[in-house]
């Protein structure tokens, strides 16, 4: 009977280490992973130091947008926002949906100097890393994020109230 109780402590606390670092599913099937994939964040950095186009081009580098699509419409979308916003400056990730260890949904707000830009992207983890499958921006949130980010509830867990 002793020996039961401690191989049933050690298991949960393997399991309770596991749940910590998020590398088991919660209640709604989504693992807890909240780093947010390089490539997103590398993104990022090269449009602060190289703009909007090499920007574009290190998010699709790697991945199936990178041989198959034509960007040039996000581009563009993104020198009109220069256009008016001025200079981007940051960004901040609102929310990160991961519904498997291989595909994580990222909605984000990008600073610019006069204005945000509302951004989605979907990361998946495929055999050489993560590569983004799909980026969206959008001056207008509820083109770019679902409804619940936007509720006042969600608000109030976000800010820990």
């Amino acid at each position: 009977m002793r020996r039961f109780l401690v191989v049933g402590s050690y298991i949960l606390c393997v399991a309770g280490a596991l749940w910590l670092i998020g590398a088991v599913p919660d209640a709604a099937g989504q693992t807890q992973d909240r780093e947010v994939p390089a490539i997103v964040m590398q993104g990022f950095e090269t449009y602060k130091n190289q703009g909007a186009e090499a920007a574009l081009k290190a998010w699709i580098k790697g991945g199936p947008l990178e041989k198959k699509s034509d960007l040039t419409p996000t581009k563009n979308q993104l020198k009109t926002i220069e256009d008016y916003f001025g200079s981007y400056k940051t960004y901040h990730v609102i929310f990160m949906s991961t519904p498997s260890e291989s595909t994580k949904i990222i909605y984000l707000i990008m600073d610019y100097e006069a204005g945000p830009l509302f951004a989605h992207f979907t990361a998946f983890k495929g055999e050489e890393g993560w590569h983004i499958v799909r980026l969206n921006f959008h001056t207008d949130v509820e083109h770019i994020w679902p409804s619940f980010l936007l509720s006042p509830n969600f608000q109030q867990v976000r800010e820990g109230r």
